[in-house]
């Protein structure tokens, strides 16, 4: 009798939620950059979280419309059409969402920026499945939408993991375009400080070195052996000298992995914390996967401070700061006075 209830609630649930979805539409009109496309990759670019698959078989279902007509899976839009989706299932998330806390510097319509905590990696990678921003950021989009997994969050760029700071996140896909756009022409200003080993006597100076991979490893080096060097341009700004220390503005003129720690490193100023840039040769490497590190591992200490851009879909321009958390300061407890 009561595997009897049980599975009678379960097909009530189950009717109430197709019920649901079946009164849930979504309608668009197709712009002029959509047009001539398939039906399925109108509505991937519209739904990120749907797979051209799942759209071509929704249209074979007869869940869509174009101008009040059914739609075939492979027929073209034009400019102007307009679409009505009926969702028969709710969306799968890319990333299985989840409630870790994030701090909201900006968000519209069409892209939200937050400050990343140093420790949270930004992608799933290697062993670890989740606690990423990406899943933070999921959930985080989730509460902005009437169905949960409409949106999928568009990283654009990336922070090491124990770099803290100011990362965009678009909502749609002519948000991630358009940023995806200006970080490929290096059109985004972005602004980091650091504290560094050493006092650095220059108020200004500009590291030109080129960046290639470490051979046999997964780092970066700005040595001669480095495999396929590419040029690589950092400017620093001295902001204030302690004692054995320095507090520095770093603005990278180029986009290169691991820029400003292997700059500094190679100049002879390593980012105070930093276990595998800590010395001009960093020959400390990674046990196992880069983005495994020791859950004790005090972070190192740089933060994407400001980040300056033109808004994606409006043009205007933009500018970003993330204030520096007090873990930022932390790398100052290690015998290095002020």
């Amino acid at each position: 009798m009561v595997c009897s209830l049980s599975r009678d609630q379960g097909e009530h649930e189950e009717r109430f939620l197709r019920s649901r979805l079946n009164s849930f539409c979504l309608r668009f009109v197709v712009d002029s950059a959509h047009h001539g496309l398939r039906i399925d990759t109108f509505l991937s670019s519209r739904l990120r979280n749907y797979v051209p698959a799942r759209i071509q078989r929704m249209a074979a279902g007869g869940l869509i419309s174009v101008n009040d007509a059914p739609c075939p899976p492979d027929r073209r839009m034009a400019r102007g059409e307009e679409v009505l989706v009926r969702l028969a299932e709710p969306p799968e998330p890319f990333y299985p969402p989840e409630p870790i806390l994030l701090e909201v510097l900006y968000d519209d319509p069409w892209l939200v920026a937050v400050n990343k905590p140093a420790g949270l990696l930004v992608h799933p990678a290697g062993p670890i499945e989740g606690g990423t921003l990406a899943n933070a950021a999921q959930a985080l989009l989730d509460g902005q939408t009437v169905l949960p997994g409409l949106l999928r969050p568009g990283i654009v760029h990336r922070l090491d993991r124990e770099t803290s700071g100011v990362m965009l996140i678009a909502k749609d896909s002519a948000s991630h375009a358009g940023l995806t756009g200006e970080f490929e022409r290096s059109a985004v200003e972005k602004s980091y400080v650091a504290l560094v080993a050493g006092r650095i006597e220059e108020d200004e100076t500009t590291i030109r070195h080129p960046i290639g991979q470490r051979p046999g490893s997964l780092l970066m080096s700005s040595e001669t052996e480095a495999l396929g060097p590419r040029p690589a341009e950092t400017i620093i700004r001295v902001l204030r000298r302690f004692r054995t220390t320095t507090l520095v503005e770093a603005r990278p003129r180029s986009g290169r992995k691991h820029q400003i720690r292997v700059h500094l490193a190679a100049i002879g100023h390593p980012v105070l914390g930093d276990v595998y840039y800590s010395t001009a040769s960093g020959r400390r490497e990674p046990v196992g996967h880069s983005a495994s590190l020791p859950s004790d591992t005090r972070r190192h200490a740089l933060h994407a401070a400001a980040i300056a851009f033109h808004h994606p879909i409006t043009n205007a321009a933009r500018r970003i700061v993330a204030p520096v958390p007090s873990d930022f300061w932390s790398a100052l407890g290690d015998g290095c006075g002020k």
